[in-house]
């Protein structure tokens, strides 16, 4: 599937996502560039039900429920950011391709939000959270996607990946639920 690209002639963009924050490269005649870094804006949270503070000797006290983030709307912030930055990259860069590295749970989040030119690919080549990895490590995941044919979904796709163990077995789990 993707060994469709030649490595050393692609023209393409390299996006590695978690789920508050990620990075942008560009993959040009071989040479892997950090481009941007997209972080999610300050949390928000569901409400302050419960939830109050005093003042007392300049010491502020809080007391009643913790305030609870909103993990499914700082989520989309973040995708609208990261789909926005992205966006704006392609329309500067022109890649024939995108290839996307990210949490298997946020699988397909940043393919349906981008806003690609008519011809250009959106592959997502690796599952995972490599935003703090440096860029040889993303260099090797894309070179190992444009040489090996490997289904993501594969439980023998994360072999040799940091936690491989846990990611095959949540991995095999899935298959098992859904097959």
């Amino acid at each position: 599937m993707h060994n469709k690209y030649n490595l050393k002639t692609v023209k393409a963009l390299v996006v590695v996502s978690a789920k508050e924050h990620g990075k942008i490269y560009t993959l040009e005649n071989g040479e892997l560039k950090g481009l941007s870094y997209t972080e999610e804006h300050a949390p928000t949270y569901t409400d302050n039900e419960g939830f109050f503070t005093r003042s007392t000797g300049g010491v502020q006290l809080g007391s009643g429920n913790v305030l609870e983030t909103n993990d499914e709307h700082n989520l989309q912030q973040y995708i609208k950011a990261i789909s926005e930055e992205l966006s704006a990259v392609v329309a500067e860069h022109s890649p024939e391709v995108v290839f996307v590295i990210e949490p298997e749970h946020l699988k397909g989040h940043i393919k349906a939000n981008i806003v690609t030119g008519t011809n250009m690919a959106v592959e997502e080549i690796a599952y995972g959270n490599y935003v703090e990895k440096d860029a040889d490590v993303i260099f090797d995941l894309v070179r190992s996607a444009l040489t090996e044919e490997k289904d993501p979904s594969d439980p023998a796709s994360v072999a040799g990946e940091e936690d491989a163990e846990e990611k095959r077995r949540i991995l095999e789990i899935g298959k098992q639920v859904s097959g």
